[in-house]
């Protein structure tokens, strides 16, 4: 049968698997000390979660807020995996890779912090507040990431591959890249008002096949 809980685990690198279905009736802190955190199954729960595997490693294997959203989510781990979709009110990731796999849905904001970073096939949505990807190797935007009306701030510490739309309205749109930044036909990025910047803090080179397109913002290669 499921899980219900509402109490903090935490060990000293250890590891922590849950391998039935968790829905969390407070807000839980999660931690391994080092060790593996893994789920293998659905997490739901309308309340925060703080998960913090350290140097140990945070996999998902089902949907998180399946039935209910997760309020405010953390994540700290040496590698983050999410092999479904993921819906809570915020998202924060930090540590190593990221590597998302299901859809995205996070209305208060997504912040992801690391080395390398992927979501091909994960499509990230807020709702009028920031996404912002600060990775120190190389950022792979497969999914599309949907703003509304907040910014889009995109750092890569090696190349910077976009292959999925950027969409905003009055937020803006910057892209920086250490190594080169490459846009496909599918990489474009809209922002009805705001600005789109490449190459504001980093000084990659730039290749694209992407279409930019804005109503009357500037826009800075």
């Amino acid at each position: 049968g499921a899980l219900t809980t509402a109490g903090h685990v935490t060990t000293t690198g250890a590891n922590v698997t849950f391998t039935r279905a968790v829905t969390l009736t407070g807000n839980v802190i999660f931690q391994a000390g080092g060790g593996n955190i893994t789920f293998s199954s659905t997490l739901d729960g309308g309340n925060n979660l703080t998960i913090n595997a350290g140097s140990g490693n945070a996999t998902f294997g089902g949907a998180l807020g399946n039935t209910l959203a997760l309020n405010a989510l953390t994540i700290t781990a040496s590698t983050i995996t999410a092999n479904s979709t993921l819906s809570a009110a915020s998202v924060t990731l930090a540590g190593g890779a990221v590597d998302l796999n299901g859809a995205v849905t996070a209305p208060g904001g997504f912040t992801s912090t690391g080395s390398a970073f992927d979501n091909t096939g994960a499509a990230i949505t807020t709702s009028n507040s920031a996404i912002t990807i600060n990775h120190t190797a190389n950022v792979i935007i497969g999914g599309a990431l949907n703003a509304g009306s907040g910014n889009v701030d995109i750092d890569a510490g090696g190349t910077l591959v976009l292959n999925a739309p950027i969409t905003t309205s009055s937020g803006f749109v910057t892209l920086d890249a250490t190594g080169t930044t490459t846009a496909s036909s599918n990489g474009y990025i809209y922002s009805t008002s705001g600005t789109v910047t490449f190459g504001a803090t980093k000084n990659g080179a730039l290749t694209t096949a992407g279409h930019v397109t804005t109503t009357g913002a500037n826009v800075t290669f």
